[in-house]
């Protein structure tokens, strides 16, 4: 749970930066479209997040009996 806080607050602020740039570059926008691009960034990054846990689920159990050796094959690496 922890780490999924983590991800969230990571993913939030760089949607802020995006926006406060696009903002700060574009004065003349109006606040319809800074909510409507608001809405499309919180939107993409809850489904990528979404997506991203659906596949870790689905390829957990195939993974599962050696993806300890590709960590130790990365650490190896490193």
């Amino acid at each position: 749970m922890l780490e999924l806080l983590f991800l969230a607050a990571s993913v939030a602020v760089d949607c802020m930066a995006v926006s406060a740039a696009t903002a700060a570059a574009s004065p003349l926008l109006r606040r319809g479209d800074l909510l409507r691009m608001a809405a499309v960034f919180g939107g993409m990054q809850s489904l990528m997040a979404g997506i991203g846990w659906a596949g870790g689920v689905g390829i957990e159990r195939a993974i599962a009996s050696w993806d300890h050796w590709v960590a130790f094959g990365l650490l190896l690496l490193i």
